[in-house]
């Protein structure tokens, strides 16, 4: 077998345990990060050209919003959107009540 092809469970086998712990938490917070778009349309149970269509753009952009690591937070909003949902965006600081960033909310939620 090359170098180029070491099954990943045996690199876990000869890390130790506290190494282990570390690449199962990395693993973790990229999973953590990647409940993202796709994720999201496909608990909606949409196609990336119904999504396409109700945010006006064609399904190969709609597969490259998903596909980047960090969106724009305007077509985040417009994807969630084509899926049925609002996106309301909050910032919390200590002792404060939350505050909602109207720049951020759906047309119909800024005009309420």
């Amino acid at each position: 077998m090359s170098r180029n092809n070491i099954p990943l469970a045996d690199v876990l086998a000869e890390l130790s345990p506290e190494e282990r712990a570390g690449v199962e938490m990395r693993a973790q917070a990229i999973a953590d990060r990647q409940h993202t778009l796709n994720v999201i349309r496909k608990l909606r149970r949409r196609s990336q050209q119904q999504i396409a269509e109700g945010m006006g753009l064609t399904q190969s952009v709609v597969s490259k919003i998903e596909r980047n690591p960090s969106p724009d937070i305007m077509a985040i909003r417009g994807f969630v959107e084509a899926a049925g949902g609002r996106l309301y965006v909050v910032a919390t600081f200590p002792g404060s009540k939350p505050v909602r960033f109207a720049e951020f909310s759906t047309p119909r939620e800024r005009d309420s």
